[in-house]
């Protein structure tokens, strides 16, 4: 669609009004509890947390998932992803320990439907762990989620080459995750 091609460009606002647009089209078409409607919304709350509208984001993606569950029950994988967008999406807005909850749901579908040697299963789990860092009250905590971070990554180079996006952007996780621990040489490494 031409949000995606603004979204590739890098034009956020422009593929944000997009969306927008399929959105509206979508409701007006559709009503609620359509797939295309849950797709649009997901493309629109995705654009409103790389604008910085994260709360927004949290309403828009909420609807997303609520929509799923209602078209497919809890096990489908569009509600395994509906439930890591509302993630990161609370994540974002600095609502933790809601997006743990999220992440933690999204990893158990995906892990019924995907599997864990699976893209889409350790970017969720690396999400997770980076989730799990940020929100330490301890070192136990903060050790925890660090071993997702690195079992993320391995199931991710398990899956997939070394060169692929997914793989750098885990191995940043990561990297932010070890600068919490205080993990500094490693996390120059990874960065």
């Amino acid at each position: 669609t031409l949000g995606q091609i603004r979204w590739r460009m890098g034009d956020y606002l422009g593929a944000q009004k997009l969306f927008q647009e399929a959105v509206d089209l979508a409701r007006n078409l559709y009503g609620q509890n359509h797939s295309d409607l849950c797709a649009a919304l997901n493309n629109l709350g995705g654009c409103l947390i790389l604008n910085g509208d994260n709360e927004r984001a949290v309403i828009i993606l909420q609807e997303a998932l609520t929509d799923y569950q209602n078209i497919y029950g809890e096990t489908h994988p569009g509600v395994g992803r509906g439930h890591v967008n509302l993630a990161n999406a609370l994540q974002a807005a600095g609502r933790r320990d809601e997006a743990f909850a999220h992440y933690e749901q999204g990893l158990a579908v995906q892990l019924n439907t995907v599997g864990p040697v699976h893209l889409y299963y350790a970017k969720t789990l690396a999400g997770l762990g980076l989730c799990r860092v940020n929100k330490a009250s301890d070192g136990a905590e903060v050790a925890n989620g660090i071993e997702e971070l690195r079992l993320a990554l391995d199931l991710a180079l398990d899956a997939t080459d070394s060169d692929h996006p997914t793989v750098a952007e885990i191995s940043l996780k990561l990297a932010r995750g070890l600068i919490v621990a205080d993990e500094l040489e490693e996390a120059e490494i990874r960065a």
